[in-house]
């Protein structure tokens, strides 16, 4: 986000993988879901707890993250 100016907007796509990122850690799901899974939670949390952005996360196909800089 530093080189984000403030007000700017980034765009994450792919945030919701497959639903996944809700799924209970023991779903049967895909192994290759399962490993990439880990990732997208890994970035979920790190925007949900950056003060510096505001987030809007849309559930269209596998989610969009929308992030403001506000800080």
């Amino acid at each position: 986000m530093k080189l984000v100016r403030l007000g700017g907007l980034v765009g994450y796509d792919n945030t919701l993988w497959n639903g996944s990122v809700v799924l209970p850690d023991d779903a049967p799901i895909r192994k290759y879901i399962r490993h990439y899974r880990k990732f997208v939670l890994q970035l979920n949390v790190a925007l949900a707890d950056d003060d510096r952005v505001e987030i809007c996360q849309l559930p269209v196909g596998d989610g969009i993250t929308l992030c403001r800089r506000v800080k």
